[in-house]
């Protein structure tokens, strides 16, 4: 999914727009500024933040609607058919593993 970077309609990725961020930043760090076009240089980094944030809530919005279908899921006890065991979400074994595997391959 891309998203509008606002000038000329044209659109961008989120990598894009930070590459062309940085540029911008590393203009306006410089001690050779063109101040004819600073103005619009940071009117274009303030579409680019735009664009960002956007970016980032529309990602984290998708992260917990996922993240809540997947509790709700293990709360009605159901279970994830991607594991072999058909074990049900959060079910996983305990880190110590299983005391009589851990003899045999000791001995």
């Amino acid at each position: 999914m891309k998203s509008k970077s606002g000038s000329a309609g044209e659109e961008i990725s989120y990598a894009e727009a930070v590459r062309e961020l940085d540029a911008i930043l590393g203009e306006l760090e410089g001690t050779d500024v063109d101040l004819d076009r600073l103005a619009g240089r940071v009117e274009r980094a303030a579409e680019l933040v735009g664009v960002l944030k956007a970016r980032i809530r529309a990602a984290e919005t998708k992260v917990t609607r996922v993240v809540e279908a997947l509790r709700e899921e293990a709360e009605a006890g159901g279970s994830d058919s991607s594991r072999p065991d058909g074990a049900a979400l959060g079910d996983a074994p305990s880190a110590g593993g299983n005391d009589a595997d851990e003899a045999r391959t000791s001995a």
